[in-house]
């Protein structure tokens, strides 16, 4: 993969629509503890398992989670893509939303291992998902980058 550049672009780090308030009619994002600067593919992979990542499996958790159906949540997740990106071309967004899912599945996968772990069968069968899909995705992602 290549060298990712350095940027200034503010990445929340946990950016979903329970860290986004309303108050006095003003949007507040909250939860700022992880609130850094750098490339967006990092934010992406936050929001990807978010959204979408930590309910692959089940779709419950998303649900339980985001107080979201899983599939209104992915469909949140695409049009803010499209709406960050300013395009409506599909294969454009979901490129860059591969290129988060790299970083958002070994996140996962040493979450998994470290809160769950791989001598039961759910750890087992997350890590077994989630590698199967990094390894189908670095087969056709050379750049973190977009």
């Amino acid at each position: 993969m290549n060298d990712i550049p350095e940027t200034d672009t503010m990445i929340h780090g946990d950016y979903h629509t329970k860290n986004v308030m309303l108050q006095n009619g003003e949007v507040l994002l909250i939860d700022m503890d992880t609130l850094s600067v750098g490339y967006p593919t990092f934010e992406f992979a936050s929001m990807y398992l978010a959204f979408m990542g930590f309910g692959e499996l089940d779709h419950q958790k998303t649900t339980d989670f985001m107080g979201l159906p899983y599939e209104l949540a992915k469909e949140f997740f695409y049009r803010s893509m499209a709406l960050y990106l300013g395009t409506d071309d599909k294969d454009k967004i979901q490129n860059v939303i591969d290129k988060g899912r790299i970083i958002g599945y070994t996140r996962i996968i040493r979450r998994t291992v470290r809160r769950i772990g791989l001598d039961n069968e759910e750890g087992k069968k997350m890590v077994d998902h989630y590698i199967s899909e990094l390894n189908e995705l670095l087969d056709k992602i050379d750049t973190l980058t977009f």
